[in-house]
């Protein structure tokens, strides 16, 4: 009786946990979803108000609006990633990916911040890369920047510099710098959670201590590590290593979009977007970046407008629609299955502050070719539109 006893306690115990975790991890995804829709118009109005400035210094304020809001962002998703790993919920996907143009994005991503500390930023890739490999991009990309990143916060003068390079069928991923360096100590802590690096002087950009701990675990799920060598005033080195399988077919290498490619000129010009979206200002954004692209823009406040955009005009007044995805009556999801159940499959791009795998696999299921996360970043618009336009 005292073991049945004993039993049925540590199964509630477990349920009890089991059911504190998945409260946990909805609190965390209801959070970041009412921190990004505000962060949507923070970040959105910035980007606006740095190319419509005709004053340097305002420019220069905006760059800080954006930056400060960036790091906010980054806080968000950290916290929600390590709440994933701790439940056992983030999953890597393996699928084709360009290897070149994911390594280019990384490191363009991170140039502004270099150049603003007259660092010197590069990329060296070995000639015997494949364009394509299986593996999980997405996942890469958030490593590789937050080791960029790292390097570039703790360099004050010389260079940072990142080597690509292949033995077998694993990937060395080794970004190195001439920063302030660490002792064997602090390597020795770096990938625990909640680890923060650097003296009180060092931390004007301190983040939430989790992106070493995320990135490392992260590699381990992707079959992979990160090693550290550091030398206190010399700098440090991080070498992430990863097993990619190669794409042998050369029609599932992943192709370099053409819109998007040149920065400064008007990527979108021409094309004709139709934006769905029940809040005011989320239009006056969307329509103000892509129109500085060069695209025309439509703007409707929700599902049934929609619907009624795209059917009357048969379809041929837009190439793509951006489409929010929680809207009042007719939701985003219902409108995509209307205008496939129509016969349109123009491109549909879901915009949403819910980042949820299950939020976007429903968003696929009702019709959409893609999903764009609020908030807006003029770049990664750019960036999904040229991906289905190209």
């Amino acid at each position: 009786d005292e073991v049945l006893a004993r039993t049925a306690e540590l199964v509630a115990a477990r349920k009890e946990a089991e059911r504190l975790a998945q409260n946990k991890g909805q609190f965390l995804a209801n959070m970041s979803h009412e921190i990004r829709t505000p962060l949507n118009a923070v970040l959105g109005l910035s980007q606006i108000g740095i190319r419509q400035s005709q004053n340097r210094a305002i420019a220069d304020t905006f760059e800080q609006i954006i930056e400060a809001g960036e790091h906010l962002l980054n806080v968000v998703n950290d916290v929600l990633d390590m709440s994933k790993l701790e439940a056992g919920k983030l999953v890597v996907v393996a699928e084709p990916f360009d290897l070149g143009k994911t390594i280019s994005q990384c490191v363009e991503m991170l140039r502004q911040r270099a150049d603003a500390k007259a660092l010197t930023l590069r990329v060296s890739v070995a000639a015997d890369l494949p364009k394509s490999v299986i593996g999980d991009a997405f996942r890469l990309q958030q490593i590789l920047i937050n080791l960029l990143s790292n390097a570039i916060k703790f360099t004050e003068c010389g260079s940072v510099v990142l080597d690509v390079q292949r033995q077998g069928g694993r990937y060395h991923f080794q970004v190195e710098d001439t920063g302030v360096g660490m002792t064997p100590d602090q390597v020795s802590s770096l990938f625990m959670p909640f680890h923060q690096f650097g003296d009180s002087a060092q931390k004007r950009n301190v983040g939430t201590g989790l992106g070493l701990s995320i990135s490392h675990t992260l590699a381990t799920l992707m079959g992979g590590d990160i090693q550290a060598h550091s030398v206190p005033g010399e700098g440090s080195r991080f070498l992430l290593r990863l097993p990619f399988n190669s794409v042998q077919q050369a029609d599932t290498a992943v192709p370099a979009p053409h819109i998007g490619a040149k920065q400064g000129a008007q990527r979108l010009a021409g094309l004709r977007v139709l934006v769905a979206d029940d809040v005011s200002i989320n239009r006056t954004i969307a329509r103000a970046l892509l129109e500085m692209e060069g695209a025309l823009v439509t703007t409707v406040e929700d599902g049934s407008q929609a619907v009624a955009a795209v059917v009357e005009r048969d379809g041929a007044s837009f190439n793509l629609v951006l489409m929010d995805v929680e809207m009042p009556g007719m939701d985003g999801r219902q409108a995509t299955r209307k205008i496939r159940a129509a016969g349109f499959d123009l491109p549909i791009i879901g915009v949403t502050a819910h980042v949820l795998a299950e939020e976007r696999e429903a968003s696929f299921a009702a019709g959409m070719n893609d999903q764009l996360v609020k908030p807006i970043m003029q770049d990664a618009l750019v960036e999904i539109i040229g991906r289905w336009l190209a």
